[in-house]
C-alpha cells in the first residue's frame, strides 16, 4: 500500500512538471507571437508581447499591434490546446 501510494506520488508530481515545462515551450516570445497573429489576424512580427503569465495549464498575456491592445489567454494541457482568444 505503501509503495502504491509513493508511486502515484512520483506520477503525479512527473506530470505537474510536464505542464510546466510545456507552458514554458508554449510561452516564447515567438509562439505567442503567432497565437496572437491566428486570433487577431495580424502580421505576427508587428505583435509586441508583454504581461505573459503561465498558472497551471492557463497562458494569459497581452498583445499590442501599432495601437491596439489586446489581452489574450489559451489553455493547454499534455494532450490538447484549446485556441487562442484575444479580446
Amino acid at each position: 500500500m505503501k509503495t502504491l501510494f509513493i508511486t502515484t506520488l512520483l506520477t503525479a508530481t512527473s506530470l505537474l512538471g510536464g505542464c510546466a515545462n510545456i507552458n514554458n515551450t508554449l510561452t516564447t516570445e515567438q509562439s505567442l507571437q503567432n497565437k496572437a497573429s491566428a486570433a487577431i489576424h495580424a502580421n505576427p512580427d508587428n505583435i509586441v508581447i508583454t504581461n505573459k503569465k503561465a498558472e497551471g495549464e492557463r497562458v494569459e498575456f497581452t498583445a499590442s499591434v501599432l495601437d491596439k491592445t489586446y489581452h489574450c489567454h489559451y489553455t493547454a494541457t499534455l494532450l490538447s490546446q484549446t485556441d487562442t482568444v484575444c479580446q
